[in-house]
Parts: C-alpha cells; structure tokens; sequence
C-alpha cells in the first residue's frame, strides 16, 4: 500500500468500506459503495481513497474517474470527501495523480458537510477554487421530525396541510410500492416532463433500472392509484443508514390536480419514521430557480441546509479552466 500525505487506496471490499463510512458523521449515500457501482454502468470508474491520520481514518473519497480530451483525468466526488476536509483536501489531487498514473488531472468535489467559513477558507487557501458554473445549488431540505410522540402534521405549512386534506378526500390510494420496475417509474415521469416541457438526455428507465438492482431493499417506494388502478404520482428514497434520500419524483397531470404528489410525500415520511430514518434530505432545492419545488418540500416543516457545495482544483491549472468551461457549456445546453 503506497501512501501520499495520507491519503491511500481503499484496499477492502465494499462492505467494509460501507461500515467504515456509517461511522463518519456526514456520511452519505453518493459516496457509498453502492453509488460508485451505479454510476461505473454509465462510464465511470470508482477510484475509493481513504486518508489516515494518527492511524485511523479521518477522511474517505469515492472518487469517480473519467478521461477527457484523450489526456486529462476528470475526478468528480459527489457528495464527498467525508470527514475532515479542511485537513485532507490539499494532498487529494496528488492522490488521485498517484491512483490514475496521470498528472494531468481536474478535480470537482461535492461536499455534503454544512457550510463552513473556516473550511472554505482553508480550502482556498490550498488553491481550490469555486467552479464557473455549479452542477447544483448548494442547498438543500432536511426533514428530521421522526420521534413517535412528534404530531407531524403540526409541522406542515397552511397551504401543504390544507392540500393534504384534499387529497385524502377523494378516492385514492397510496400504499409502498414493492417490485418497481424502471419502466414504470419512466412512464409516469415521462408524463411530469412531458407536461413541465422538460427535454434532456435523461434516460429515467435505465438510471432507475440501475438503482434497484444496485440498491434492492434500500430502495423505497409509494405510489397514488387512482379508483381505476391508474398511477397518478409516484416518489421514491433509498435508504443508507439511518438516512434517506429524495430520488424519484413524479406526478401525471391529473395526479397534480387530485394532490397526489401530497399523499406520496407524506407516505414516505411515515415509512421512513417505520424504518429508522431520522434524517431525510429531500435531495437539492433552489429557492430561487425552482421555488415551487422548494416551497413543496419546505412545506412539510423541513430544514434549510447549505451544503460546502463544489470546489475544484487541477494540475496543470490550465486544464481547469478548459474542463470548466466544458461543463459551464453542457448546463447551459
């Protein structure tokens, strides 16, 4: 095992590497096991590192590796690194230099940790650097209310407990939704972007697909049906730890007109409580962008939460900035 400034490679399998993330206070799901096998059945290689200090782990990184231009290693860690960054942050690009044998390489973290002024500046003064355009907000929701004497619907907005209402008066059913299939969960959210005008290259069967035959049992689901057995919205977490996380989404046109999306997020809520969640991260919001997205989930009585968000660093640097620019012209498209 060769070591660089404490940083190595992981050289355990992949449930070791699991229970030795669940011990890391921000620990989560993109930089699970489980997530690195999904995104290698879409092109990327899952580099894990790991960062030793006084002879234990302080820090890990699930770091996905692609090559761009012929000759640049592009290293995106979503969700990462976890544990001490301000400390392990300024060696990682040698260690992903050393675990790819290439020197030319462009590093994108996606911190999960909250916001922290001392770590930004410890980061930047380590010369990495804010991107020229983020994959996401930096923000997200945490819904934490799971004690069993908690009265939830206290919590929920006017506006939300009033359309929750609505919902339970008509003639739906919601219920957890076991042996899903990624064509069924495209179906109806094909429906979503259809009516929202959504185009992208966003293969929802295949990215689903994925998801359950890498997280099985971890996955969890509800849908609303409709008296005629019709699928009027659907939503979706996969379990890790005892978090959750926000993954399918969808409502038809006419489950938007019945509250349906309501009843499924509410399910959840009590599934979750079920299983032992106590931390539910309703997965990237933009209060600005998207507030009716954000005022949807805000509804419910969850938390606003600032992520340390993105950072990137390269060597040489000038492949920063071609890399940046690359990903700045792909969101604009």
């Amino acid at each position: 095992m060769t070591t660089l400034a404490g940083w190595d490679k992981w050289e355990g399998d992949g449930p070791e590497w699991d229970r030795t993330l669940l011990e890391i206070s921000d620990f989560n799901l993109y930089q699970s096991w489980g997530w690195g096998l999904h995104r290698a059945e879409f092109g990327w290689s899952p580099t894990p590192l790991v960062f030793f200090a006084n002879d234990r782990v302080t820090s890990m990184a699930m770091a996905l590796i692609k090559k761009k231009l012929g000759v640049v290693t592009v290293c995106w860690i979503p969700g990462g690194p976890v544990g001490d960054l301000a400390g392990s942050c300024p060696t990682l690009i040698k260690a992903v230099q050393l675990a790819t044998n290439n020197p030319a390489t462009y590093v994108h973290i996606g911190s999960m940790a909250q916001l922290s002024d001392t770590t930004s500046n410890k980061l930047r003064a380590s010369a990495w650097r804010l991107p020229l355009q983020s994959l996401n907000s930096g923000k997200t929701l945490v819904y934490k209310s799971f004690e069993d004497d908690t009265d939830r619907r206290t919590l929920l907005s006017k506006n939300w407990g009033r359309n929750l209402a609505r919902g339970e008066s008509r003639n739906l059913v919601v219920t957890e939704w076991h042996g899903a299939t990624g064509k069924e969960i495209a179906d109806i959210t094909n429906q979503m972007r259809d009516y929202k005008k959504i185009s992208d290259a966003l293969n929802v069967n295949e990215i689903a697909d994925s998801l359950m035959r890498v997280f099985g049992n971890q996955v969890l689901m509800v849908r609303c049906i409709d008296a005629a057995g019709i699928t009027l919205a659907i939503r979706g977490v996969i379990k890790y730890g005892s978090k959750a996380y926000d993954m399918f989404s969808a409502a038809s046109p006419a489950g938007r007109k019945e509250y349906a999306s309501n009843l499924c997020l509410w399910k959840i809520i009590e599934l979750c409580a079920r299983d032992g969640i106590t931390h539910y991260d309703l997965s990237g919001v933009d209060p600005v962008a998207n507030q009716g997205v954000y005022n949807f989930k805000k509804g419910i009585g969850a938390m606003d939460f600032n992520y340390q968000g993105e950072w990137t660093l390269s060597r040489p640097r000038i492949f920063g900035s071609l890399i940046s620019r690359m990903i700045s012209r792909r969101l604009r498209t």
